[in-house]
């Protein structure tokens, strides 16, 4: 009598006949959906993908649509009125990925086959992923470095952490390295070289840029100096607690004659020099140090900043004379007792050692002086 089969053996068998069917109804159906929408294709759509439905996204950019002031001359020279413009944000990676596909699928002789979409399509995928680990990358940096309790170790962390601040409040001005350098000088001798400290200390500073703001009112009383957020800062840093107590407690009073005229010739040197490097023309420095105090009385000591005699006695080869003393001590007061903007953040930079660099620059110094005399001789 022939054996029949089990009740366990029949049941696998059913169960791995049914779903095999349904494994296939779904293939029919996934099938002849892929095919209804390859069919359905045209235009467009079809010339420029070839029937291939991508996976990952393509060319995408944040939009932005913005009208432009009356009144502003485009390349024709032609007054504009209420024009709008589209501005498009793309990183990139993704640009350049617009770019070989624009010269793949527009430029190419051939119609670009489906192979080479779907190469496309998978460097898409690549890039849209290398973003996403980038933007995770750059989150994880911001974090780390507000969170940190070091101090900053390098300008270029200093700089990526003022970038962010500023570009959060809508500011994406570009600040020279050197003055960020500076900026950290200042933290430092301030003890505020650190990111939770100086993050507090940036929550207090107006940064709008709306009419009477504190920044508003910087540039104007900067102007014609070229002005910066960095030297905002620092002028903000200096007026706040923790600056004007320092340059008041700076120990002048307690140094030797000798190291006291070496310390204010290193000051008046030191600003000079930085003053030259923000106003553009040396008739505009000269306007700014003598505004309100007569230029004639420093002139002996102008010119006597650019002889060798400083030189030497920097080095410690001479030994100053009680007038020499009295030239050095003239331009540190002239400066003291300056009331314009510019000429006030130098100086106290300097005071504070920030400028230290620019002490025995003698020749950067020349530079300076030598324009200063040409606009006194030219216009007196």
């Amino acid at each position: 009598m022939p054996s029949q089969p089990s009740s366990k053996s029949y049941m696998h068998d059913n169960f791995s006949e049914t779903m095999s069917t349904r494994a296939e109804k779904r293939s029919k159906a996934t099938f002849a959906t892929s095919l209804a929408k390859t069919i359905n294709r045209t235009g467009i759509d079809e010339a420029i993908h070839g029937g291939y439905d991508r996976w990952f996204p393509g060319y995408c950019a944040k939009h932005y649509r913005v009208h432009l002031k009356n009144g502003t001359v485009n390349q024709e020279g032609v007054p504009v009125h209420n024009t709008k413009v589209e501005i498009q944000v793309v990183s990139v990676l993704r640009h350049v990925w617009a770019e070989v596909e624009h010269d793949v699928v527009y430029k190419g002789k051939l119609r670009a086959s489906r192979d080479d979409h779907r190469i496309l399509d998978g460097l898409s995928g690549a890039v849209f992923l290398g973003e996403c680990f980038l933007d995770q990358l750059y989150q994880t940096q911001v974090v780390k470095i507000t969170a940190d309790d070091k101090g900053f170790e390098s300008i270029y962390a200093l700089g990526s952490f003022m970038w962010n601040w500023t570009a959060s409040l809508g500011h994406c001005q570009v600040e020279y390295p050197v003055e960020v350098e500076f900026l950290k000088d200042l933290l430092e001798i301030l003890g505020l070289n650190n990111p939770k400290t100086l993050w507090d200390i940036l929550s207090q500073i107006d940064l709008s840029t709306r009419g009477g703001s504190e920044w508003h009112a910087f540039r104007a009383a900067f102007h014609p100096a070229r002005s910066s957020l960095t030297m905002f800062i620092m002028d903000r840093i200096l007026a706040m607690p923790v600056g004007s107590s320092k340059l008041e407690n700076a120990p002048m009073e307690t140094l030797a004659p000798a190291d006291r005229a070496r310390h204010e010739l290193g000051v008046v040197s030191s600003s000079l020099i930085w003053l030259d490097r923000v106003y553009p023309l040396s008739s505009h420095l000269f306007g700014a140090l003598f505004a309100s105090d007569s230029w004639d009385r420093y002139l002996p000591g102008i010119r006597w900043l650019d002889s060798r005699k400083p030189q030497d006695y920097w080095r410690g080869n001479a030994v100053l004379t009680d007038e020499e003393r009295q030239r050095i001590n003239g331009l540190f007061e002239c400066f003291a007792r300056n009331k314009q903007k510019p000429i006030q953040l130098a100086f106290a930079l300097a005071r504070l050692g920030v400028l230290k660099r620019y002490a025995a620059d003698w020749l950067a110094l020349h530079r300076v002086i030598s324009p200063l005399l040409i606009v006194i001789k030219a216009r007196y």
